[in-house]
Formats: structure tokens, sequence, C-alpha cells
């Protein structure tokens, strides 16, 4: 009698401890399903990451060819009003733009620190450009394609 009360008391104590084994397992291919998911939400905000370095690699890359045309030759560069129309629009609404991807602390420092046009400014650079067409009867397209003379070549408007 005793040892049918062992073995039993063996039968179950193994039945409780598989059962807490498939309750271990079921709980950690839960988890693993949990992690998989979580390495998929990982994976897609890394390339989202990715996309917004990109964006700002190549933000940065418009700046430096903006620089290499005005600097050293400024007072060329921006004798010409469409130059300088498309310099203010770059500072107003290009940097607006990439202040959207910047961290918050980042973008605060840097309006803190440097000056950057105004929207009247903006809209004053282009209400020029109006006035320069009216006055001097240039042609639209050639205006929009950079074309003010011979002399005066600058890049397009649209762009």
């Amino acid at each position: 009698m005793f040892l049918t009360q062992i073995f039993f008391f063996i039968v179950i104590k193994s039945i409780l401890i598989h059962s807490e084994s498939f309750t271990s397992t079921t709980h950690l291919t839960h988890l693993l399903k949990t992690e998989i998911a979580l390495a998929k939400t990982l994976e897609t905000y890394l390339e989202q990451e990715y996309e917004r370095l990109d964006h700002i690699e190549k933000f940065i890359n418009i700046i430096k060819d903006e620089i290499r045309q005005a600097q050293g030759n400024e007072e060329y560069y921006f004798g010409n009003p469409v130059n300088s129309y498309l310099f203010i629009k770059h500072l107003t609404n290009d940097w607006n733009n990439i202040e959207e991807t910047l961290p918050t602390d980042f973008t605060k420092d840097m309006t803190n620190k440097w000056i950057f046009p105004t929207f009247e400014d903006y809209t004053g650079s282009a209400i020029g450009l109006m006035r320069l067409q009216d006055t001097y009867k240039l042609n639209t397209s050639q205006l929009a394609n950079g074309e003010l003379s011979s002399k005066f070549k600058s890049k397009r408007l649209s762009g």
C-alpha cells in the first residue's frame, strides 16, 4: 500500500512538473512572439530613422552647394534677385521643414543662436521679383528658368 502511494505520488508529481513545463513553454512561446513583433517594430523604426537621416544628408548637400556658389562671390551671386529670393526662401521654408525632423532641443538651440529671415522677408523678396518683372517687362518663363539676361543667370525658381 505504501509503495502504491509513493508510486501515485511520483506519477502525480511528474505530471505536475510536466504541466508546469508545458505552461512555461507556452508562456515562453508567447514571449517569443512578442519579441518577434518588437524586433519588427524596431526594424521599422530603424528604417524610418535611416530615411530621416538621408533626408537631412540631402539637405546638407543642398546647403553646401548653395555655399559653394555664393561664398567669395557674394556681391555677384546675391546681386541676382532670383538667387536672393531663392536663398531667403531656402532659409525660411526649407529650414523650417527640416526643423520638423530634428530633435527639439537641437532646433531650440539653433533658432536661439542664429538669425533667420522672417516670413515677411520671404514675401517681400517675392514681391520684389514681381516688381522687377513688371518694371523691366521680363518674360515669366525666362525669369522662372533663372534667365534675367545674358549677363545674369541663376538657378530655376521651381526646384
